[in-house]
């Protein structure tokens, strides 16, 4: 009778433990997108996933641009990976961390630039770059760059790779 009385809990226990809570929140999509093609991480920063909860600006309005910057006027956002990473050693990054970079003309969005760390290592093809904005803006030599044809590689096989090389050289929010 006992063996049936556990065999009975356990059956009725199963389910329950199967299904576990509906929290999902092994992957937390909101800080990284799950989709690295161009759609897909067009996708993530048109969501403007990047402004919710886990990402902080580096500001609180858009700034002047950094010496040497063909960015221009920015607004940077780092997910919480970045932010905790950089505190601790900002050298090396770990997988997940990214930061986008809003370029702005005056008051107006014309581009956006992001990087994130994909894969563990050193290498430059670690990184995952991306952009649109007009012409030079995200990069000195480059043409205009446009949601439907960003600027879109891996390590030093898209112009950003050559100055940022896994480098975000945003400052840690305050």
């Amino acid at each position: 009778m006992i063996s049936l009385r556990v065999v009975l809990v356990a059956a009725c226990i199963a389910p329950l433990v199967a299904c576990g809570s509906d929290d999902s929140s092994s992957t937390d999509t909101s800080l990284v997108p799950t989709d690295l093609s161009v759609e897909g991480l067009t996708a993530f920063l048109e969501e403007e996933r990047y402004r919710q909860t886990g990402w902080t600006p580096e500001s609180e309005a858009p700034r002047p641009q950094e010496s040497g910057s063909p960015h221009s006027t920015v607004r940077v956002w780092l997910n919480d990976v970045t932010v905790a990473a950089q505190a601790e050693d900002p050298e090396n990054l770990p997988v997940d961390s990214m930061a986008v970079k809003e370029l702005f003309e005056g008051d107006t969005l014309v581009g956006i630039a992001t990087v994130l760390k994909t894969t563990e290592g050193e290498s430059p093809n670690t990184w995952l770059y991306y952009c649109y904005g007009p012409a030079g803006r995200c990069s000195n030599n480059d043409p205009e760059a446009t949601k439907e044809e960003p600027i879109y590689g891996r390590g030093l096989d898209v112009s950003c790779g050559y100055c940022h090389s896994g480098i975000i050289t945003s400052l840690t929010p305050r």
